[in-house]
């Protein structure tokens, strides 16, 4: 698992993931979609590679969390080059 390269998760039922993209060193691309319940992302984010993240049809106070310079979770996304938050 720790070769993997793009992860979809979808539908999930709760409001936070765990902190274990640390040890996904190869992750480029995370897309998160119709994750109502998510609340908010993992901190460990600022660790990984991440190239692209997708947050599609997820909870609107995720998508605040996420605003560019003002939210919450703006410094843990702030270093990946392509964000697209719907």
């Amino acid at each position: 698992m720790t070769a993997l390269k793009n992860l979809t998760l979808s539908n999930l039922s709760t409001e936070s993931l765990t902190d274990c993209f640390e040890e996904l060193p190869w992750l480029r691309e995370v897309r998160l979609l119709q994750c109502y319940k998510l609340m908010r992302l993992p901190t460990n984010l600022t660790l990984c590679s991440l190239e692209t993240l997708i947050i599609i049809g997820c909870n609107p106070k995720l998508k605040k969390r996420c605003e560019r310079g003002t939210g919450e979770d703006w410094p843990i996304i702030a270093h990946i080059p392509r964000l697209f938050i719907e």
